[in-house]
């Protein structure tokens, strides 16, 4: 029999059922932890103001028509016959006629009713902005690009109703 106080190597085994000789194991070494402190680096990069992706507007369709219910319309009076292409000319913005051409750009200024609520009347576009009814302001020259030339544009009014304001 060896003597208690000397030291021996201890057998271990994962499980007995795997094998008959017991897997030996030395002891186990400790390693010192050593703490190596860093910091993220913060970015420093200018942001860049969002651009106008003209591609994306060029070819949007936004119309104030509801082109199922003007097809609806059309069927329960009976008329679709007499306007095959009404519907379809909402739905893919197309002209219902052959309108002039346009050779200068026309730029009206506002009406002065639009001095009456000033908040109210930018609210209401930012909000057909943000909704996607309708883009951003663009520059004469961004509406060149996006018209192909020479456009034309309609001065903002505002009507009062009854109980809106």
């Amino acid at each position: 029999m060896a003597n208690s106080s000397q030291s021996k190597i201890t057998n271990r085994s994962v499980s007995p059922t795997i094998s008959m000789d017991h897997a030996t194991t030395a002891a186990t070494c400790y390693m010192v932890n050593t703490s190596a402190p860093s910091v993220l680096m913060p970015n420093m990069q200018q942001l860049h103001a969002p651009e106008n992706n003209l591609p994306k507007i060029l070819y949007k369709v936004v119309t104030p028509y509801i082109s199922s219910a003007w097809n609806q319309a059309l069927f329960d009076a009976n008329i679709t016959q007499t306007y095959p292409n009404l519907v379809q000319d909402f739905y893919f913005r197309s002209p219902i006629s052959n309108p002039p051409p346009i050779d200068f750009t026309f730029i009206p200024n506002n009406l002065p009713s639009m001095d009456i609520q000033p908040e109210y009347i930018t609210n209401l576009i930012t909000g057909e902005v943000v909704s996607g009814h309708m883009d951003s302001p663009f520059t004469i020259e961004e509406a060149h690009y996006i018209y192909g030339g020479h456009f034309r544009t309609c001065p903002l009014d505002l009507v009062e109703k009854p109980n809106i304001f």
